[in-house]
């Protein structure tokens, strides 16, 4: 499952765009410090709701540049299709190639914008990734709702289902089970 594609020209112009630089422009500070590798520049489109904004799709980018060290210089709101199309510069600055990120970690930054835009888990990327977003995110978080079931009034048998399941979700988090 690819999620970036290959990127040759700007976002189309609509009233919801941010741009920091053209696509050529990108490509001229990349060719200026290395030889220009073939899809440097890549294209993320993630589903938006109505009422999401260009100010959670620069969280999104910010996110996504913050955990990845990837730049992102374009993003925009397509309305009709209910789409965010974000451009990223996927060159290592230090060694002047291209990263590289396998499906999982694409399904990783999708279910990451997807919680950033407030969408709920999708059968398409998998509660999997959405689970590992979190844990990501902060590697406490199944400990802690763990202690908040504590204070909740469940059966015996239903407080150990629920403490079972996120020992589980823990384990698969930290890649100690599949």
């Amino acid at each position: 499952m690819s999620i970036f594609k290959a990127a040759n020209s700007d976002l189309n112009n609509s009233t919801e765009i941010w741009k920091q630089c053209s696509v050529e422009e990108m490509k001229e500070r990349i060719s200026k410090e290395y030889r220009l590798p073939y899809k440097a520049i890549r294209e993320l489109t993630v589903p938006i709701m109505a009422t999401n904004t260009l100010e959670d799709v620069r969280r999104v980018a910010k996110e996504i540049e913050k955990m990845y060290n990837i730049a992102c210089f374009q993003f925009s709101i397509d309305r009709k299709e209910n789409q965010a199309h974000l451009l990223f510069n996927f060159m290592n600055r230090e060694n002047g190639l291209t990263y590289y990120f396998n499906s999982s970690d694409q399904k990783l930054m999708c279910a990451m914008a997807k919680i950033i835009l407030g969408h709920s888990d999708d059968k398409e990327i998998g509660k999997r990734y959405y689970l590992l977003n979190y844990y990501k995110k902060d590697q406490n978080v199944f400990k802690k709702l763990q202690e908040a079931l504590q204070h909740r009034s469940f059966s015996q048998k239903s407080f150990r289902i629920l403490k079972d399941a996120l020992d589980y979700i823990e384990n698969v988090c930290e890649g100690n089970a599949k």
